[in-house]
């Protein structure tokens, strides 16, 4: 449901699973529905129930010793603290969800945690560097949530580099891992990288805005709400 319905249904049934697991006691699955809801909430761009869920599914794994699930609720903890202005909290979850990961797989979801040190380191070669080890991840074979984490993230913080090449290959990897079965996250992705792209190369394309509000409209249907911002600072400028 995350990739192909707007996130407000997804999250509906992520907390009826919730509901539904705590109720007949099986740890497991509330575990898991939780930390789906907390990712859910995320996107939604709605930190606090985000962080809560994630809180819970975080003692739901140590509970059950289930170690590498612990992966995601670090990675999203830091991930809030990041968009808090907490970058030392920040940078010291996602460390230790690479910690498990080292420990326990990084398959599971070791591209989404180096795209989010990416995506909060402050030097370029350290952010460089997480971004080729999520790569190297990726080569070897990873479950495919990664894939549609990382390479939203990995556009960004190319763009954020400067570095247009790199974005636009990001966008041509997401486009073909889901090429036999298009979602509509990562149609909606694949067009706002592009669109990103042409405007940091040089907002030459006449069509560009009319190409922004329809991704704006898309992004606010489907919930999108983190990805959002960056498409309407150039909406606001009145030169494009």
């Amino acid at each position: 449901m995350v990739y192909f319905r707007p996130l407000r249904e997804a999250l509906l049934q992520a907390r009826e699973a919730v509901s539904a697991a705590a109720r007949v006691g099986h740890l497991r699955a509330e575990m898991n529905a939780r930390a789906a809801a907390g990712r859910i909430l995320f996107a939604l761009g709605d930190f606090e129930p985000c962080r809560n869920e994630h809180l819970k599914a975080h003692d739901l794994a140590r509970r059950l010793g289930a170690l590498r699930f612990e992966q995601p609720c670090l990675l999203f903890l830091g991930r809030i603290a990041h968009e808090e202005g907490e970058q030392q909290l920040a940078v010291e979850n996602l460390r230790q969800a690479e910690e498990v990961a080292q420990r326990t797989s990084l398959a599971f979801h070791g591209p989404m945690i180096f795209g989010a040190l990416a995506f909060v380191l402050d030097r370029p070669d350290d952010r460089r560097a997480a971004l080729a080890q999520a790569e190297s991840i990726i080569g070897q074979g990873c479950v495919s949530h990664n894939q549609l984490w990382f390479y939203p993230d990995a556009i960004d913080v190319a763009l954020e580099l400067f570095d247009f090449d790199a974005a636009e290959r990001y966008v041509s990897a997401l486009e073909d891992f889901t090429r036999a079965e298009p979602l509509p996250w990562s149609d909606f992705f694949v067009a706002r990288g592009r669109a990103l792209i042409a405007i940091a190369r040089g907002p030459s394309d006449p069509d560009i805005r009319a190409a922004l509000q329809r991704l704006l409209q898309q992004g606010e249907q489907f919930g999108y709400a983190m990805a959002l911002p960056a498409l309407r600072e150039p909406l606001a400028r009145v030169d494009l």
